[in-house]
């Protein structure tokens, strides 16, 4: 008679590194030497699993046999062999006959994933036979196990698993206990308090007990390069765990573990997002939101979104005084931009300013409330949705809102799990739940990999970035945060080092409560000289050859912005001592005249991105790494149009230049479209024409080159009147061949430049 084996997935997979074999046992840092480009088994019997805990329906559902293992599952695997190094016999002894082990967990969360953990790691450790478990326990995951063919009786044997989380019917304990000894089966009970939980007579019956513990940093160092793997993203390095990350591991929740991971993520980008959720996560706790006194006023840096929020302030204000009805109002809104330009606070200050009530939510509170079955989840979100309704006029905030997925880019076996999710929202956000007077406020740093539906009419209506804020910005929000103190010190050489260094308005908060530490520490009072040390010291100045290099630079992209009509040329810097380097423009019919961009406007504006670097080597002989890096960089940008033009527009002479291969800003698709080797061709090819129409450009106005970067150095700041005075045939001459600019822009934008 045969016994069960593992299925496995039907998709071609690779085959692990037979190194596997060779780890030791129990340890987490075996499973770190062993290479990622493994096979990833699933499994079905022969282990059974049975929640006795009277709320433990979500739980079992949670866990379903024969599925990949959940992020945080794959971390509780890791805790698990943590737990093992310390009892290598533990998982052998757990499959003898009518042995009883109890496995302790952290919590009821982390209980669920260590049950789908246990299920794959004791699988494997049977799998191999005797004599031979350390080495199937070293590969556990890496490889399918085959039963163990030490004979029929052997071969049929399972494993029963019963798991309490909440509140125990006792006598289903003890009905699983009795029925596991008469048969002889291994029993494993597993509970985050199981002196507590389990039925007295199972705990007389103990034969082992576990204790599973928390992850740590390394932990969360190896499964970030493990997810990273199943994206493609192979690495036989370990990544570097921040430090706040290593310091909050064992506070770590597998909502949290789950929420941090993104489509096509790196180890490191993985690593970034979880100290990011942990950051939010630890600001609410010390925070409370009733206490706060911002409002839109005090509130600097926001950009386009403060004169968007004064306005609905006023509007909210005369809706909850009866003089505007609610089908006059906007009902929602998404703020994107980076991490700590002021998002989450906008909406407490909107809420504040127009004096209604405010309230915080977000998928990862929907998702951890109780089980997070779904449920629990759809039913949280509809309380959340009640209580504002409650409380009607109000402000709601759901905070990253990007953790809600794309319908449409979904391709994973829980599809229908997340599509429930999408729709649940929807229907919330609808007119069908009568949500009068409830303005809903969602932030993320990128909102283009939002579902569609969310950002339709009548649900979050508008899109609004809030972008890194300049060094004006930045002085305002330093004048805020130090409360009077240094009033009359100038502190535009600060900002101006602040914004050098990208800082945020959350960066400016930390470097003021870090001087006052200082100066309380020095018994004195607050020194700008404290803000210099907090801020990281006085930024050294530029030598003569560098200024001069990033001059030529800019200039080539501000003679190319004002000669070829690819947009309206404001103003250009040249930072001292480096960051703050930049052309600012408006970058035309491109953006927001879509329906009349022809080949050769799309062609002058990527070449207007290209200019600087062709300026570089017109004058200089070479190009610098200047232009490119950054996700926003000249290259970056300039690659990114050239999709947009050939793949969205159909603006090249290639055959099939007719059809449209989807929307390139969506995530993931310009570097699906860029593997294409025909594709990758047909854009550099528009580069390379674009790059050679910038290069005979930038040749032609020489002279005008020299004189815009001879002022740049010299003044490091030109606005738009200066720059086109340095433009006219007394300052320069436009030998025969220069375009003409035909003019012309609609938004304005702002092409950073980073050193």
């Amino acid at each position: 008679m045969t016994a069960d084996k593992p299925r496995r997935r039907k998709t071609p997979t690779r085959r692990a590194s037979s190194r596997g074999k060779a780890a030791s046992a129990g340890s987490a840092d075996a499973l770190a030497d062993v290479p990622v480009d493994m096979d990833w088994p699933t499994y079905g019997a022969p282990i059974d699993v049975k929640f006795i805990g009277a709320g433990d329906e979500a739980g079992r559902s949670l866990h379903r046999k024969g599925s990949g293992l959940r992020p945080a599952a794959e971390c509780a695997l890791l805790m698990l062999r943590a737990a093992v190094e310390a009892q290598p016999d533990f998982v052998r002894r757990s499959w003898e006959p009518s042995a009883v082990s109890v496995l302790r967990v952290p919590d009821a969360a982390w209980g669920v994933e260590v049950i789908a953990a246990w299920d794959v790691l004791a699988e494997q450790a049977m799998a191999a036979g005797p004599g031979d478990e350390a080495a199937s326990f070293d590969a556990v995951r890496l490889r399918p196990a085959e039963p163990p063919c030490a004979g029929p009786e052997r071969g049929r044997l399972r494993q029963s698993v019963i798991a309490a989380l909440e509140r125990v019917r006792k006598d289903g304990a003890e009905d699983e206990l009795h029925l596991a000894a008469r048969a002889g089966t291994p029993l494993v009970a597993i509970s985050h308090h199981p002196d507590g939980l389990f039925h007295p007579d199972l705990l007389l019956a103990e034969d082992q007990r576990l204790v599973v513990g928390r992850p740590d940093g390394r932990m969360l160092a190896i499964l970030a390069r493990t997810l990273a793997a199943m994206e493609g993203n192979l690495s036989d390095a370990l990544p570097v765990v921040p430090p706040e990350i290593a310091k909050a591991a064992e506070t770590l929740t597998p909502a949290l573990v789950l929420l941090a991971r993104r489509p096509g993520q790196t180890a490191d980008g993985y690593l970034r997002r979880l100290a990011e959720l942990v950051r939010r996560r630890d600001a609410g706790a010390r925070k409370d939101p009733r206490r706060s006194s911002v409002t839109l006023e005090t509130l600097p840096g926001l950009g386009a979104a403060e004169a968007w929020g004064r306005s609905t302030a006023r509007d909210l204000r005369a809706f909850a005084e009866g003089r505007l009805t609610w089908s006059e109002l906007d009902r929602g809104v998404v703020l994107e931009g980076p991490p700590g330009t002021g998002k989450s606070s906008f909406a407490r200050a909107l809420a504040n300013s127009a004096g209604v009530d405010f309230l915080s939510t977000s998928l990862a509170q929907w998702q951890g409330d109780r089980d997070g079955h779904l449920g629990t989840l759809l039913a949280a979100m509809r309380r959340t949705f009640v209580e504002a309704r409650r409380k009607s006029p109000c402000v709601l905030l759901i905070d990253e809102i990007d953790s809600v997925p794309d319908r449409n880019s979904v391709r994973h076996r829980h599809r229908d799990y997340v599509v429930q999710v999408v729709d649940g929202l929807l229907e919330q956000l609808d007119g069908a739940a009568d949500r009068e007077g409830v303005l809903v406020v969602g932030t993320c740093n990128d909102a283009s990999g939002l579902d569609h539906a969310l950002t339709r009419a009548g649900r979050l209506e508008r899109v609004i970035r809030i972008a890194r804020p300049d060094a004006v910005a930045l002085l305002a929000i330093y004048r805020v945060h130090l409360a009077g103190e240094l009033a009359d010190t100038d502190l535009a050489e600060l900002a101006g080092a602040a914004e050098a260094r990208r800082a945020v308005g959350s960066d400016v908060e930390l470097w003021c409560r870090e001087a006052r530490r200082s100066a309380r520490a020095h018994g004195r009072s607050l020194s700008i000289g404290d803000l210099w040390a907090a801020q990281g010291g006085r930024p050294l100045e530029r030598d003569e050859q560098t200024r001069r290099r990033i001059a030529i630079h800019e200039a080539g992209h501000a003679i190319a912005f004002a000669s070829l009509g690819a947009g309206v040329l404001h103003r250009v810097s040249v930072g001292r001592t480096g960051g703050a380097d930049f052309t600012e423009y408006d970058p035309g019919p491109i953006v927001s005249r879509l329906p009349v961009v022809t080949a050769a406007v799309a062609q002058s504006l990527i070449g207007a991105l290209l200019a600087g670097r062709a300026a570089e080597e017109e004058v200089l002989g070479a190009a610098s790494a200047g232009a490119g890096g950054a996700p926003h960089s000249d290259l970056a940008l300039a690659t990114r149009i050239a999709c947009q033009t050939i793949g969205m527009l159909g603006l090249d002479d290639h055959p099939e230049a007719l059809v449209h291969l989807g929307d390139v800003d969506r995530p993931g698709s310009q570097e699906r479209l860029l593997a294409d080797p025909q594709f990758r061709a047909r854009v550099a090819s528009l580069l390379t024409r674009s790059h050679q129409e910038a290069r005979a450009l930038v040749h032609a106005r020489r002279d005008c080159l020299d004189r815009i970067a001879e002022v740049l150095v010299e003044k490091g700041d030109v606005d738009a009147d200066a720059l086109l005075r340095l433009l006219e045939p007394g300052h320069c001459h436009a030998t025969e061949g220069t375009p003409a600019s035909p003019g012309g822009s609609v938004v304005t934008g702002r092409k950073g430049r980073s050193r």
